[in-house]
C-alpha cells in the first residue's frame, strides 16, 4: 500500500486548553523529578554517613 492508496482522514479536534494541560503535565513531571532527585540525595548522604561512620571505628 502507498501513500497515495491511504485515504485521508480529518484529524482529531484539540482542545483550546490543550496548552495548559500540557503545562500541567510539564510541571507534574518537573515536581517528580525534584521529588526523585530529593530521594536519591537522601540515599547517598545516609550512605556518606555510614561510610564515616566506619572510618571512625577503623580508626580507633
Amino acid at each position: 500500500m502507498t501513500s497515495s492508496d491511504r485515504k485521508k482522514v480529518d484529524g482529531k479536534l484539540v482542545p483550546d486548553d490543550a496548552d495548559e494541560l500540557l503545562d500541567k503535565l510539564a510541571e507534574a513531571q518537573l515536581r517528580a523529578d525534584y521529588r526523585r532527585s530529593l530521594g536519591r540525595e537522601y540515599a547517598r548522604r545516609s550512605w556518606d554517613i555510614e561510610i564515616k561512620k566506619i572510618f571512625r571505628k577503623k580508626e580507633d
